[in-house]
């Protein structure tokens, strides 16, 4: 979903796809913080939201993503320490 005009929040409700393994929203108008849900995303290998306007800090539940390879999420409102948790990942 590259470079889309979406906008808004990401639902808590995105908890329930848990085979998503590759979720890229960079270059859309996303704002709010990012949900604690995305931990439950087991096979998620790259997570991509930057150039966005996420605020707020990173969850450490992100951190139970085993197979993440890639997160980036730059060049948005993010504000805090990166959570110790990430410093599991093998990237």
């Amino acid at each position: 979903v590259d470079d889309n005009v979406i906008s808004g929040t990401l639902p808590t409700e995105i908890g329930a796809w848990s085979a998503v393994s590759d979720w890229q929203a960079q270059k859309n108008p996303l704002s709010g913080t990012l949900p604690t849900e995305v931990g439950a995303w087991s096979n998620l290998e790259r997570f991509v939201v930057s150039n966005a306007a996420i605020s707020g800090t990173i969850p450490t539940e992100v951190g139970r993503c085993s197979k993440m390879r890639h997160f980036v999420v730059f060049n948005n409102e993010l504000q805090g320490a990166i959570p110790r948790q990430l410093g599991a990942w093998t990237l």
